[in-house]
């Protein structure tokens, strides 16, 4: 096994699940492995009459929906991110002109008899 990679066992709602992660990201598993319980245990509290198979569809679906509000919202800050380059360029060309049109001026001044 590469020296970066090592293997944790986590447990969502009571069992047991052996993995092989990076060091570097074993955090990233821990706090899930906390949030699944977290939301499970609060699932299962407020629908005492669904099953534990019913309640993993309903937090895997939970899941997935804040997963494409985070693309969602990832794409926006991509698009604003974009508009905010094109605007600089746009500014930069904009600054540019002036400054070649005053130069222009400037130089058609000083070449008149």
């Amino acid at each position: 096994m590469n020296d970066n990679k090592f293997k944790i066992t986590v447990k969502l709602s009571g069992e047991s699940l052996a993995l092989v992660v990076d060091r570097e990201e074993e955090i990233i598993y821990r706090r899930a492995e906390q949030l699944l319980n977290e939301e499970f245990l609060y699932l299962a509290h407020r629908h005492k009459d669904v099953s534990r198979e019913t309640l993993f569809t309903m937090l895997a679906y939970e899941v997935m929906v804040s997963y494409e509000r985070g693309s969602r919202d990832n794409d926006r800050q991509e698009v604003a991110n974009r508009l905010k380059a094109l605007t600089n360029k746009i500014d930069d060309a904009l600054k540019s002109t002036q400054k070649n049109n005053s130069d222009a001026k400037r130089h058609s001044k000083n070449t008149k008899p």
